[in-house]
């Protein structure tokens, strides 16, 4: 994650800070000492809020000031974070919950789901979560669960959604790329023998992920709205390696 000339980098081993001139990564340092086995993190004005298998941190960037928290999630470890412009959506290894980020002190509530959470995306009126087998969208103002099965098959994993307009992009293991329309609930896939479940990364007119095994594959960048998709591969190996 970057915020202005500075980019923020999470490993196994820790948080590292470097300055980002040129295009090149300089000065990289480690911050926050005590924290490890990083799982996700999500930048937030000045806060980083980190995702780790053993709790949630908060640290404040200007003085890199860190708080542990661990009581009030349905699990310690956890698998993705995103924000609106009213919460922090935490996903855990069984369940979700969430905060408040513009009231003062750390108060967590849960939601009433208690499953594996790989993913998750907002809106200003929902939540999309990416769940084991199935996605759950959560209205805010309803305050209402919604699961969606997607086809009778139960031999896949969600590995990451996106949310684009009208759709969702969802990534798996096992049943390829899918795109859902949130309207009527029409779905489609793609590579669904190619694509080994990777993260989907969303960025202005572009979704971009990875084709292939973790051995052999290609960059893929599907263009919005009309859905083309454009691969990219290594000139000399041909090859991707994360």
């Amino acid at each position: 994650r970057s915020k202005g000339k500075n980019i923020y980098i999470g490993t196994a081993s820790g948080i590292y800070k470097g300055v980002i001139n040129k295009g090149y990564i300089q000065g990289v340092t480690k911050i926050g000492q005590d924290i490890k086995n990083i799982t996700c993190f999500k930048l937030y004005n000045d806060t980083l809020w980190i995702g780790t298998n053993n709790g949630l941190v908060k640290m404040e960037l200007g003085d890199e000031r860190i708080k542990i928290i661990q009581k009030g999630l349905p699990s310690e470890r956890i698998t993705c974070l995103d924000t609106d412009s009213k919460y922090l959506w935490i996903g855990t290894s069984k369940g979700v919950a969430y905060l408040s980020l513009t009231s003062m002190g750390i108060n967590l509530k849960k939601l009433d789901v208690e499953e594996y959470i790989a993913s998750v995306a907002c809106r200003e009126e929902d939540v999309w979560f990416g769940g084991a087998e199935s996605i759950y969208q959560y209205k805010k103002e309803e305050r209402v669960w919604k699961k969606i099965k997607l086809g009778d098959s139960t031999d896949f994993r969600v590995r990451d959604i996106a949310l684009t307009g009208n759709f969702i992009w969802i990534t798996t293991h096992g049943k390829g790329l899918i795109k859902y329309r949130i309207t009527d609930g029409l779905w489609k896939n793609y590579f669904i023998e190619e694509l080994s479940g990777t993260d989907i990364l969303l960025r202005e007119d572009s979704l971009w992920f990875y084709r292939g095994d973790l051995v052999k594959g290609k960059l893929v960048r599907c263009i919005l709205p009309d859905g083309a998709f454009n691969e990219y591969v290594e000139e000399d190996k041909k090859e991707f390696r994360s």
